[in-house]
């Protein structure tokens, strides 16, 4: 199969997703185009959700391998499930500057293969949490009202299966539910960065709509500690997580989080407490380590400051808070994994790899969880990366330099349950 093209993918209304024979499929990195070849991609994963593109014309190869722009056709997309990551984008030109913005999803190139969908991804975590097919509707519906009914005057529990688990089929919302893995406790309405691809909250001038609403509410301690303990009671290995998709920054809450740590060590030893953060306020983050915190999930686009800040638009904070955090985390030896979102083109290029690999070399970071930035490709270059760097080298060969230099890095895309590598 090495050096086997792919054929590309259309959308047509009248007959789906269809092929074409006479060209040559093509991913995106940055703004650049590459034929799509069958070693640089894997199967359709279960669960993929194909888009097709409007206002917008795919790019392929014609037989001579010279790029060409088809405007009679309609552009095809992967949003690949959780657990992969995307190692080029989905081959396609705006026909107007003015098209409309994309929603809030990542876009993979995706082609054909002796009649068999493939795209260009990699599998970085085989944890099946988050796996859609995994959840049945109708037992998350009586399983849901039944924990309604156990706390009635839980807010908090309404929320997660209200809006969380019906309403947006939240994969954590609906592994609490489920009694697995990772339990959801959103406890802050506020944020203090200002994500262009922020899923919880826009301003309707951004031209994007978020992806779901932003907890209305600031949860008491008790409604906390309530779904905590229902989950540590029913899970063999749990996990608690603050800070979630359907809130802000959970620092900003720090108090509240302390005082239910603080009440949760008082009787469990055997569970991982974890915090996705922006990592903004590195003093309450150590608070919440020296109280029992022994997870944290750093979220990043990159290690270069300008980028990052581009991306966050951080309000009170800066990029040297982030670092610092990461610093005392792993001063006080704690899990550390660095949500780090990626962009093909640009995370996978020497530059950005040498800012990383500057931090790891200072501080021994746990985990890297590669993550597919959901954002319109070009919206991002337009705001954050304009320039495509030099030395683009691909997400295969990034890792394993990776890998080689700091062997003791793991790669994933879940906040693992991390007493059991303690």
């Amino acid at each position: 199969m090495s050096g086997e093209f792919l054929r590309p993918v259309f959308f047509d209304r009248r007959d789906g997703f269809i092929s074409d024979e006479r060209f040559y499929a093509a991913g995106r990195s940055h703004k650049s185009f590459i034929p799509l070849k069958v070693e640089d991609t894997i199967p359709l994963p279960k669960d993929t959700i194909l888009f097709h593109l409007p206002e917008r014309s795919p790019v392929v190869f014609d037989s001579n391998l010279h790029p060409v722009s088809l405007i009679d056709r309609i552009p095809v997309a992967a949003f690949i499930p959780p657990g992969y990551t995307q190692s080029l984008l989905s081959s396609f030109v705006r026909k107007d500057s003015a098209a409309v913005l994309l929603p809030l999803y990542s876009y993979t190139a995706v082609g054909m293969y002796r009649g068999r969908l493939r795209v260009a991804a990699i599998l970085i975590d085989r944890d099946k949490r988050h796996q859609i097919s995994a959840f049945k509707e109708d037992v998350i519906i009586k399983k849901g009202e039944r924990l309604i009914k156990e706390f009635p005057g839980n807010r908090l529990i309404k929320h997660l299966v209200l809006k969380c688990a019906y309403k947006y089929r939240c994969p954590n919302a609906r592994n609490l539910i489920m009694h697995r893995s990772e339990a959801p406790l959103p406890v802050s309405s506020r944020c203090n960065s200002r994500c262009i691809g922020c899923i919880s909250f826009q301003k309707k001038s951004s031209g994007i709509e978020s992806s779901q609403e932003r907890i209305d509410f600031t949860p008491t301690e008790d409604e906390i500690l309530e779904v905590a303990e229902y989950h540590i009671r029913n899970v063999k290995r749990p996990i608690l997580s603050f800070g979630q998709g359907c809130e802000g920054e959970p620092l900003l809450n720090a108090e509240t989080i302390l005082k239910v740590i603080e009440r949760i060590r008082k009787r469990y030893k055997r569970v991982t407490i974890n915090i996705n953060t922006n990592g903004s306020m590195p003093e309450r983050l150590k608070s919440l380590f020296i109280a029992g915190l022994n997870s944290a999930r750093i979220s990043l686009n990159s290690f270069n400051e300008d980028v990052y800040t581009a991306y966050y638009k951080p309000a009170g904070y800066t990029f040297q808070d982030v670092i610092r955090s990461i610093e005392i985390g792993k001063r006080l030896n704690r899990w550390i994994s660095i949500n780090y979102l990626t962009f093909p083109g640009f995370t996978d290029s020497l530059e950005e790899l040498k800012a990383l690999k500057k931090v790891l070399k200072k501080v021994r970071v746990d985990m890297l969880q590669l993550r597919n930035l959901n954002i319109d490709p070009d919206l991002y270059i337009e705001k954050v990366c304009p320039q495509r760097p030099e030395g683009i080298i691909g997400l295969k060969e990034w890792m394993g330099i990776v890998s080689r230099e700091f062997p003791h890095i793991r790669f994933g895309y879940f906040n693992p349950y991390i007493l059991e590598f303690t």
